[in-house]
């Protein structure tokens, strides 16, 4: 493997947080920069909690992104674009959804773009019957008992904004 890389969090087929995390995993010294479209702080922390060294947003200039390159490439810790960097940062009372898991954030995504249990499933690489647990684990975590509730949730707090 190389020292770093650049990795985007959507891709389809494929979880990119469980992505990121299976390598920073399997090759402790990678240096990992998220480039996303995504831009709310809950994707961010999932991400620096994955193991990414860096995030920058895809409306980021391009001269950012080449300043984020070299300071991830120089050993610099949490890499943010200034577009999302005050937002990251900021002080706030820890919010229910920042106590998931990677693999719980995914299904919640998949699950507030509208996929069934079984195109999750499908999409990480699980079992439906893994899936439909970690929806539970999901919504027992932030409060919540329907598939409104869910998405209102994940709109209130601006968890998949891109």
């Amino acid at each position: 493997a190389g020292d770093g890389g650049v990795r985007d969090l959507s891709m389809p087929g494929r979880s990119g947080l469980d992505l990121l995390q299976r390598c920073t995993h399997r090759w402790p010294g990678l240096r990992v920069l998220v480039f996303s479209m995504h831009d709310s702080p809950a994707m961010v922390m999932q991400a620096l909690r994955a193991g990414a060294a860096g995030f920058v947003t895809k409306s980021s200039a391009p001269e950012l992104l080449v300043q984020a390159l070299r300071r991830v490439a120089a050993g610099e810790q949490a890499v943010l674009s200034p577009d999302i960097a005050h937002a990251a940062r900021a002080p706030a009372a820890l919010a229910p959804h920042e106590a998931l898991s990677p693999r719980e954030f995914e299904v919640l995504h998949g699950l507030v773009q509208g996929l069934a249990v079984d195109d999750i499933a499908q999409r990480l690489h699980l079992s439906a019957k893994t899936v439909a647990n970690y929806q539970t684990l999901v919504r027992q975590k932030l409060g919540v008992a329907t598939a409104v509730e869910l998405l209102r949730y994940a709109q209130q707090h601006r968890l998949f904004v891109a």
